[in-house]
């Protein structure tokens, strides 16, 4: 009485996890809801989305539960809000981090508003690890990112195009490292997309830290030659990186690194 499904030629996996997702709620203009993306995860195996804070900001218990109810309604893949880190995602107060878990979130984040503050960062750092609730860093200088739109090096000065140098995440990284250190909350960084980066990583994970790392697709699969002829699909933030960059990328995912 089994169902046979023949699936040779086909990959079978467990639902997938989409962990940066940046979901729209009613009337903020953008074309997709939260019904539509749902059933386009499901459509490609993904069945688990782990929303960015972005998208209300999510710094209110009524904005939490509005997502979990429209996609629970739509039926397709279930959705994990990240809270707002700081109210409004500026990164000047801290938001009611337990009272949204309680609602149902499952880390904090400041989706890519950046708390320049240190204090204000490190605030947040003591209460979320307080309550045991995992941090999402996506790290980039906004100073040294400001108006970039490629990776800094030779493709982008041959296109006249304004960069972004791999420093920008590794020195935001390092500072975000400390902090995490001197704080002991778990953090999970998100877009890791350097050399330099992932050598720090290496490094906080051997001195015992309780950090993890991943790397969006495309930075394991292309580099900044993919820019040639000004190719706007490939205009992605973090920016895509030099082909060493990539190499190492792929061995950081090998040995564990990345996790």
């Amino acid at each position: 009485g089994a169902d046979i499904v023949e699936a040779d030629g086909h990959w079978v996996l467990p639902g997938l996890v989409d962990a940066c997702v940046h979901l729209s709620l009613p009337g903020s203009g953008r074309a997709g809801d939260i019904a539509s993306e749902t059933r386009a995860a499901a459509a490609g195996g993904i069945t688990h989305l782990a929303a960015q804070p972005d998208c209300g900001p999510v710094d209110s218990t009524a904005v939490v539960r509005l997502i979990r109810e429209q996609a629970g309604q739509a039926g397709f893949a279930r959705i994990m809000p990240i809270a707002a880190m700081t109210q409004g995602l500026l990164g000047e107060q801290l938001a009611e981090m337990s009272t949204l878990a309680r609602a149902g979130c499952i880390a904090v984040g400041n989706a890519g508003g950046k708390v320049a503050n240190a204090l204000v960062l490190k605030r947040s750092l003591e209460y979320a690890a307080t309550f045991d609730l995992p941090v999402m860093f996506r790290p980039q200088d906004s100073a040294l990112s400001a108006g970039g739109c490629a990776h800094e090096g030779p493709v982008a000065t041959r296109l006249g195009l304004p960069g972004i140098p791999a420093v920008a995440e590794s020195v935001d990284l390092s500072r975000d490292l400390l902090l995490v250190e001197a704080t002991g909350v778990r953090a999970h960084f998100q877009q890791i997309s350097s050399r330099d980066s992932l050598r720090l990583l290496r490094a906080a994970k051997r001195r015992g830290l309780p950090v993890t790392a991943d790397v969006s697709i495309q930075h394991l699969l292309l580099d900044e030659s993919a820019l040639e002829g000004f190719n706007s699909h490939c205009h992605v933030i973090p920016p895509l990186r030099s082909a060493a960059d990539r190499e190492a990328l792929l061995e950081a995912v090998a040995d564990g690194t990345i996790d």
